[in-house]
C-alpha cells in the first residue's frame, strides 16, 4: 500500500460520520423487516452483535419520521422494498465496526511503518 493510498483511507474515515455506529435489526407486525446501521442503540443487543428494536425503527424508516441524521445505512428494507441480501445482517455489523475498525487499523500501519523506517 502506497503512502498516497493511506492517506486516501484516512481521509475518507476523517470525513465519515462520527462513531459510534450501531447495527439495528427492526421488524413490524407483518415481519417486513428492515436492518440499518443508526447513530443510536436501540433495543437489545441479540447474540450476534445486532441490536433488535421493538419494530418502532421500521415503522419511523417507512413513514420518513426517523431522523436522517440517525442512519448511516440501511442494508435491508423489505417494504417498501428497498434492498435485500442474504448477507445483510452481516453487511451491517461489518459497516458499523468499520466506524471504529478503520482508525485503528490506520493507526496500527503507522506503528509497523515507523517500525520498519527504524530499522537498518
Amino acid at each position: 500500500m502506497t503512502d498516497a493510498e493511506l492517506a486516501a483511507i484516512s481521509e475518507r474515515v476523517e470525513r465519515a460520520t462520527p462513531g459510534p455506529w450501531y447495527p439495528i435489526v427492526t421488524d413490524d407486525e407483518l415481519y417486513q423487516g428492515a436492518v440499518y446501521v443508526g447513530r443510536e442503540a436501540h433495543g437489545k443487543l441479540n447474540e450476534v452483535g445486532l441490536y433488535v428494536d421493538d419494530g418502532r425503527g421500521k415503522k419511523l424508516l417507512v413513514e420518513g419520521e426517523i431522523d436522517d441524521e440517525s442512519v448511516i445505512a440501511i442494508t435491508c428494507l423489505q417494504f417498501p422494498r428497498l434492498a435485500y441480501q442474504d448477507a445483510c445482517d452481516d453487511n451491517a455489523l461489518f459497516i458499523a465496526h468499520a466506524r471504529e475498525d478503520m482508525p485503528r487499523l490506520l493507526a496500527e500501519v503507522r506503528r509497523l511503518r515507523a517500525l520498519l523506517a527504524q530499522q537498518p
